[in-house]
């Protein structure tokens, strides 16, 4: 798996020290993010339209102003939800509430 680095632009609420993360396709619905520095913190991550058809969330303003994100422009964004994965897989959650945006 080849990864991609990325800037954190705004910090993962809990690590907020975190300023640079690695990202890794796995397959078209499970992805890998963990720190660019450190062994930890790893987090497993889902591609929303996959699993759920009629996701949708608005990007707050200043997070658009944050990631120079232009209305109408064609941009090459991927969202993901991270995912807590347990034993027993009817028990993993994921957290549609707050996408994580790589742009």
């Amino acid at each position: 798996m080849e990864a991609t680095e990325f800037i954190v632009k705004s910090p993962i609420l809990g690590f907020e020290d975190i300023t640079k993360m690695k990202l890794e396709k796995i397959d078209d619905i499970f992805m890998k993010l963990s720190n660019a520095d450190a062994p930890l913190p790893c987090f497993t991550l889902v591609n929303p339209f996959a699993l759920w058809d009629k996701y949708s969330f608005e990007i707050p303003s200043a997070i658009q102003v944050l990631l120079d994100l232009q209305e109408g422009k064609t941009q090459d964004i991927l969202i993901a939800n991270i995912m807590v994965v347990y034993k027993e897989i009817t028990d993993s959650t994921i957290n549609f509430i707050a996408p994580i945006v790589f742009n």
